[in-house]
């Protein structure tokens, strides 16, 4: 039975705002565990109601308004401390030093200045023994500028070769995904780091992604490398390095690098990883050891300055010497109005939640502990599938309707559970008003013309942090996490528009655009090799030019003032009459047109003859819809166009080509099907499930069992040294050790060292020299000599080397 409650004042001080409250106690003097705190300083739409009619009860209504209404009395939330010695001993104990003052919390802000500001002097400018600036990147940075900003034959991106720089990447490169789809010759890919090749990369990869794949930098610490750029090159394979799977292109591009160890200087870490618990000591020592709800304020500074300067920084110039002033610049900008906002989020929810809180280490496990947590979101939410709240990126983002269909359900429960606080503290109607008006402003923005509504995290804090302003456990937990994502909103990305135009939203993503009518092209031998001739349809009203990439290389522009007369000119492309050329890949506008491989590689014909219709070397979806190709063990594989089969996956590989991924399936045991998508195949067993329609992914199923069985390792020896495909399978012997070639597989994982080495042969030897080297994989001139904890994977780009086991 609930014991009857009065009303009485209290002198006996919690903190700066102790003036301002009126606790509730029993007829024995012990505050109610319900109904401790009852504020007096509200804003306008705070119950006040009680206070002024003197503490007086009133009649309840009846219905459904009496149960909005909530109980009479109201039943105020505190938290009741547990262990309340323990959680006050360390007010007591700054007391008891008469430490209690204004300038101990001036000695400890400077104190963290001095130590932050000590850390961060590691961004200062250095140089090499050449006395040249060593180059900050941001971790998107490449060599070729995207959007077509090289100009044509990428006359604005010189030098090509020849040239080489010293740079110095941030921590966490390898999280950094594209945001829209890009092409990469015939593959288009979407949220994964732009990394083209291995070893040798092509030049539009990013440069800080690249030097992570290659093992020169540490993702979590950045580091430093020198990067020469090696001009045209072609052939650039996938692998899998350091977490980053690299994307393969089976063509020429006229830019490419090479990234190494620069030993001419020295590096210093990325100071995020230091910083962390400097500033996670300081804030916890200001949480614990202060009652007073203002000491809100230095603890949204010094959580604003460290995700300024160090857990997530805006993006600095291009290729600065250090990013310290443009980091500072970002940082005075965006603090100010953020206080501003602090200071309002403050009168309005924080105040109310954190005056008379004795709870010490609640406080800072729940509510400190929350903040950081939405401070530190590209940390602690970026393994999330969701990158931009617009209706765009959430269907073309693999997950991002199921992530968002959890994380409304999980709002919807706490959102339950403050509601029922709120009706208890009598306060309910008052904030069903306040976002009655919220959702009115959204209705507003979503029916404005020209614009588009898009809410970004910050937005989002701002909206739901009224609703946390409540007493307990739980609000102290999702207030911290909201304001923390206020501030990684703010500090990194700053105060971003909530109306934005279709085009600020898109970027650099595809217009979708008309696509540019294309006549048959014409194809002629003469002395100077093959010539292909284009010639354009009419073009559209509003269109006034069209832009022509070749392997993703802007290669001509016309346009229709050009004195053309109402009709695009021809374009001609010459190759050499080569049976054993690259592909090459053709785009108009924003729209991807691959030939098949009989309009420019005519040589490049099926690995069998087989009667019916054969795959062409590469074929294209629907043209070549239930096309066969034949495996090197003759086994037969129908393509089948927009198929993905929903059977159990037991093994993947790495092929861009369908009869690659029909080669991997054939030398599987127990394979019989297989999905193509983003330069994989996805190996399927006897049980290949239903075959669904799908837009992005194309499959093979086998028709024809194999004729002949792969060769039995050992079986041969190859004394002179590997020559892969031919002698897969021989057996080398070196140095004492044997090992036996394995063509076409790359083991993934268990790397020790990087060699450059002319051929597998040699790069075997090194390995049977090389102290733990059971293994080694070899690619375009780079040897990794790895341990015995490898993954097997199908590449028809790489070529390895197992060593004899002694048993």
């Amino acid at each position: 039975m609930r014991r009857s409650l009065q009303y009485k004042r209290t002198d006996d001080p919690i903190d700066d705002d102790a003036n301002d409250t009126i606790h509730v106690v029993n007829a024995q003097g012990h505050a109610d565990e319900e109904a401790q705190l009852l504020r007096t300083e509200e804003l306008e739409f705070e119950d006040n109601e009680l206070l002024a009619r003197g503490l007086q009860t009133r009649p309840r209504p009846r219905g459904l308004w009496g149960f909005l209404c909530g109980p009479e009395p109201p039943r105020v939330q505190a938290i009741r401390p547990y262990f309340p010695a323990l959680q006050r001993s360390p007010i007591k104990l700054l007391e008891a030093r008469r430490l209690n003052k204004p300038i101990s919390l001036i000695i400890v802000l400077l104190l963290w200045f001095l130590i932050f500001t000590w850390f961060l002097a590691a961004q200062l400018p250095i140089r090499n023994d050449d006395n040249d600036s060593v180059l900050n990147l941001d971790c998107v940075d490449t060599l070729w500028r995207r959007k077509n900003e090289c100009g044509v034959n990428g006359i604005d991106c010189r030098p090509f070769s020849n040239q080489s720089f010293a740079f110095r990447c941030p921590a966490k490169c390898s999280d950094v995904k594209l945001l829209n789809p890009h092409f990469v010759g015939p593959l288009e890919v979407n949220y994964r780091p732009l990394v083209i090749g291995t070893g040798q990369y092509r030049g539009d990869s990013f440069i800080c992604g690249s030097a992570i794949h290659a093992g020169i930098l540490n993702d979590r610490k950045g580091g430093c490398g020198r990067v020469s750029l090696l001009g045209d090159h072609d052939n650039f394979a996938s692998t899998k390095h350091h977490g980053i799977e690299s994307i393969a292109f089976d063509s020429y591009f006229p830019l490419s690098f090479a990234i190494a160890f620069d030993d001419s200087f020295r590096c210093s870490s990325d100071p995020r990883s230091a910083l962390l618990p400097v500033s996670l000591l300081f804030t916890a020592a200001l949480a614990i050891f202060t009652t007073s709800p203002k000491i809100f304020f230095p603890i949204f500074v010094l959580i604003f300055a460290h995700v300024s300067f160090a857990s997530d920084p805006p993006s600095a110039s291009y290729r600065n010497i250090t990013v310290l002033p443009d980091h500072l610049s970002m940082f005075a900008k965006r603090l100010l109005p953020a206080l501003f906002v602090a200071l309002v989020v403050y009168s309005t929810t924080v105040k109310r939640t954190l005056s008379g809180l004795t709870a010490q280490f609640d406080k800072a496990l729940f509510w400190l502990g929350g903040f950081w947590i939405g401070a530190l979101s590209n940390y602690t939410f970026d393994w999330i599938p969701l990158s931009r709240l617009t209706a765009h990126d959430l269907k073309q983002q693999p997950g991002a309707e199921l992530a968002l269909a959890i994380i409304i359900l999980i709002l919807v429960v706490i959102i339950a559970g403050q509601v029922y606080h709120f009706r208890l503290e009598g306060r309910l109607l008052r904030y069903l008003g306040l976002y009655g008006l919220f959702i009115f402003g959204i209705i507003v923005c979503l029916v404005i013309p020209g614009v588009n509504l898009r809410i970004h995290h910050y937005i989002l804090a701002l909206l739901l942090l009224p609703g946390t302003s409540l007493q307990t456990r739980p609000s102290l937990l999702y207030q911290g996490i909201l304001l923390g994502l206020f501030v990684n909103g703010i500090a990194r990305w700053d105060f971003d528009s909530i109306l934005q135009t279709s085009d600020a939203i898109r970027a650099d993503a595809r217009l979708d655009s008309v696509i540019p009518k294309l006549l048959v092209p014409t194809i002629n031998i003469n002395d100077g090799g093959l010539v292909v001739a284009f010639k354009y349809g009419a073009h559209p009203t509003g269109v006034d030019g069209i832009s022509v990439l070749v392997n993703d290389v802007e290669r001509d522009r016309a346009f229709y003032d050009d004195g053309l007369d109402g009709a695009w000119s021809n374009f001609e492309w010459t190759r050499p009459v080569d049976t054993t050329g690259p592909n090459e890949y053709f785009r108009w506008a924003y729209h991807a047109v691959f030939l098949t491989a009989a309009a420019l590689a005519p040589s490049l014909v099926p690995r069998q003859e087989l009667s019916g219709k054969m795959c062409p070397a590469i074929p294209v979806c629907p043209r070549w819809d239930a096309c066969v190709a034949t495996a090197t063990n003759g086994a037969r594989f129908q393509m089948k166009c927009l198929t993905d089969f929903n059977g159990q996956v037991i093994e993947s590989a790495q092929a861009t080509h369908f009869v690659d991924c029909a080669d991997a399936c054939s030398h599987y045991p127990g394979c019989l099907a297989f999905n193509m998508k983003d330069g994989f195949c996805y190996l399927i067993g006897s049980n290949t499930g239903s075959a669904r329609t799908a837009t992005v992914v194309n499959a093979g199923v086998q028709i024809k069992a194999a004729t002949h069985s792969d060769p039995i390792h050992g079986s041969t020896t190859c004394s002179a040294g590997f020559d892969c495909p031919d002698n897969d399978g021989c057996l080398y012997a070196t140095n004492d050790k044997k090992f036996y070639a394995h063509c076409n597989y790359d083991y993934y994982g268990g790397d020790l060292a990087i060699r450059g080495t002319d051929n597998l042969t040699a790069c075997t030897d090194i390995c049977a020299t090389y102290a733990g080297c059971v293994v080694v994989t070899w690619m375009n001139g780079m040897c990794y000599l790895k341990g015995p904890n490898t993954n097997l994977v199908y590449n028809t780009l790489v070529d390895s080397a197992y060593m004899m086991s002694s048993g």
